[in-house]
């Protein structure tokens, strides 16, 4: 349990809000509460009277006061059941979203709009034409970022990698990677990522559009063609 606490202004009386992120060994979901449980950073909690509804794909968990909270033995559920939970593309597809996930695919393209960008120093979106959408002509602050797909064989997902993830995967600073036209610099990111293999671990959300992981780690892998050619060969036998 990660928990936050605030105040708001709810038809004129000031009211505390609890909010964060409660998991088990199935998955990770955000809550609000909207009265004083009483509940601490590390609890282990056992909720009925709730309700979950879901945000592009992320599931949210509100209760209240008509809830019962019940505090449970801290060991019933370890810090090894919270960790990030690893599963195949498509039944993230399928979810629509998660929290704290872990993905594991090839790079099967590099998006346009990859590599050096202009964003706006006040909202950070980035500037078509040195231009922001929403504040106008400004001066942009130069940033990397890297939009990739990833397919694992059961469905695809695309990600965008920001400036620290995009500079680690390279294994180039942005001081080096501005000195490059972003020709150059895209041949470049092709040459060392295009059918890599790699994991991805943070949120995903889903849309109209598709599925998004947001990473906040990103890990290249090698794989033993020699391994993976037996695990094939293996599969198709045991179809036949």
């Amino acid at each position: 349990l990660e928990l936050n606490e605030r105040e708001a202004v709810i038809d004129g009386e000031t009211r505390k809000i609890f909010s964060g992120i409660i998991g088990d060994e199935t998955g990770k979901a955000q809550f609000t509460s909207w009265h004083d449980f009483k509940i601490k950073e590390g609890d282990v909690l056992r909720i009925t009277g709730g309700y979950v509804k879901s945000w592009k794909g992320i599931p949210q968990l509100t209760f209240d006061s008509n809830a019962s909270v019940k505090k449970l033995d801290r060991k019933k559920i370890g810090e090894k059941d919270l960790k990030s939970v690893r599963m195949p593309i498509h039944q993230l597809v399928e979810k629509r979203g998660a929290l704290d996930v872990e993905i594991e695919g090839t790079i099967i393209d590099i998006r346009p709009g990859s590599g050096l960008v202009m964003r706006c120093p006040d909202c950070n979106r980035v500037l078509i034409n040195d231009e922001c959408s929403i504040h106008g002509k400004v001066k942009g602050n130069l940033d990397l970022r890297l939009k990739i797909v990833v397919d694992d064989g059961t469905g695809a997902v695309s990600s965008t990698l920001n400036k620290n993830l995009s500079e680690e995967l390279l294994g180039v600073k942005l001081d080096d990677i501005k000195k490059m036209n972003n020709e150059d610099l895209l041949d470049d990111v092709n040459t060392k990522l295009f059918a890599r293999r790699i994991i991805l671990k943070g949120n995903a959300l889903g849309d109209e559009f598709g599925t998004t992981v947001i990473p906040k780690s990103a890990e290249l892998i090698d794989v033993n063609l020699n391994k993976e050619r037996e695990n094939l060969l293996k599969e198709i036998e045991e179809l036949l």
